[in-house]
């Protein structure tokens, strides 16, 4: 086995919207092995090998077992039978002092809100992507009505009588958000001639 991929994991995160149009995920998780990660994660998501597709590496993180965990989101949902889990909020998780950049926890949740997000900058900013999201015009609906952002890039909520929120609080992904965060970019229709960027 190659000493460089020992405790390398790849998570996919499957994408879909509800009846109703909300987002809903399911999670994949496979060691690496010795397979290229963008390969192992189209395997674990089913992705038709013709057709549209999408799959974008979003995040990685360090897990408290000792894996790097390569994190993924795809579409299409291929086994939209299997339950989803719920995506109603953008919930992100944040490190609790400037000097240590990991958040004290990290839920698929996190993972799944930082994905989305990630995909609604690039759906302003990258035709590929786009023209992939756009093959799923429900999907795509969705998560263009997300808040775009880069790794890291939050307006904090007003603080609250401590000070505002921890970190710990708000990386939690099963207690609600303790405020919630200002648009930072301008709000756009759906649908409409918004791609003409």
């Amino acid at each position: 086995m190659d000493e460089g991929r020992i405790g390398v994991r790849i998570e996919v995160i499957l994408l879909r919207t509800d009846a109703a149009g909300q987002l809903g995920f399911r999670v994949i998780r496979a060691p690496l092995g010795s397979d290229h990660p963008d390969r192992c994660a189209r395997r674990l998501a089913g992705l038709p090998a013709a057709g549209p597709a999408l799959l974008h590496s979003t995040s990685w993180r360090y897990d408290q077992g000792g894996a790097v965990v390569l994190s993924y989101v795809a579409a299409p949902e291929v086994r939209p039978e299997l339950p989803a889990r719920p995506l109603p909020d953008v919930v992100i998780a944040l490190s609790a002092a400037p000097d240590r950049p990991a958040p004290v926890r990290i839920g698929v949740r996190n993972v799944a809100a930082h994905g989305v997000r990630h995909l609604a900058m690039l759906m302003r900013t990258d035709p590929v992507v786009r023209a992939g999201l756009l093959a799923f015009p429900p999907l795509a609906a969705a998560v263009w009505r997300a808040e775009p952002a880069l790794s890291g890039q939050l307006t904090m909520p007003a603080a609250g009588p401590s000070g505002g929120p921890s970190g710990l609080d708000l990386a939690l992904d099963d207690l609600p958000p303790t405020g919630r965060p200002r648009r930072t970019w301008p709000s756009r229709t759906w649908p409409g001639r918004i791609w003409a960027n």
